[in-house]
């Protein structure tokens, strides 16, 4: 099988990292391998996640369960590292925590709505804040779905699964393509 071409170097834990830019090869493509995680049989993945979170061990847990399900995850600790790596590739779902250094995650939304490229990339909210007040505002800001922190695994993987086949009906629905389908978030969120 031939390796797929990405923009980010290969580690043996992530397939993105959220070291600083400095830190990251200059070269614009590296190789990155497909790791091989147990208990995944197929050849291509689910769906990429990027996962953005300030707790290590949260990223952590909740990035090997999605792989061990067949989905190619990215990590990003910080705000920052998250918009590197959209500007870099876009996700097919963002998990995004909000309570981020150096901005907290409520403020990257909104700006991930307002940008053209983002504007309608499926966004989960996966935050310790579930008070109905929060979820409010979160959904309010633009989330997708908001998730509560401790989660339950399978019910990440369920949601991200909604939100998937919700995407796949409305690009069937509209006959949208991928430019079209960008111009058109542009005017919904203007």
């Amino acid at each position: 099988m031939t390796p797929m071409i990405r923009p980010f170097p290969p580690t043996p834990t992530t397939d993105l990292v959220d070291a600083p830019l400095a830190e990251r090869p200059t070269s614009a493509l590296h190789l990155v391998h497909q790791p091989q995680v147990p208990g995944v049989t197929r050849q291509r993945y689910r769906a990429h996640v990027l996962l953005v979170d300030a707790d290590p061990r949260a990223r952590e847990l909740l990035s090997i369960f999605l792989r061990r399900r067949g989905f190619r995850v990215w990590v990003a600790g910080n705000a920052m590292a998250a918009q590197a790596m959209l500007a870099h590739q876009l996700p097919d779902v963002l998990l995004l925590d909000t309570n981020l250094p150096p901005l907290a995650g409520g403020d990257l939304l909104p700006h991930l709505r307002r940008q053209r490229a983002t504007a309608l990339l499926p966004i989960i909210i996966v935050s310790p804040l579930g008070t109905a007040r929060d979820i409010r505002h979160g959904l309010a800001q633009g989330a997708d779905d908001y998730i509560t922190k401790p989660v339950e695994l399978s019910l990440v993987e369920a949601r991200i699964s909604a939100l998937l086949r919700r995407e796949a009906r409305l690009r069937l629905a509209y006959g949208v393509g991928e430019g079209a389908y960008s111009e058109i978030a542009a005017t919904l969120n203007e």
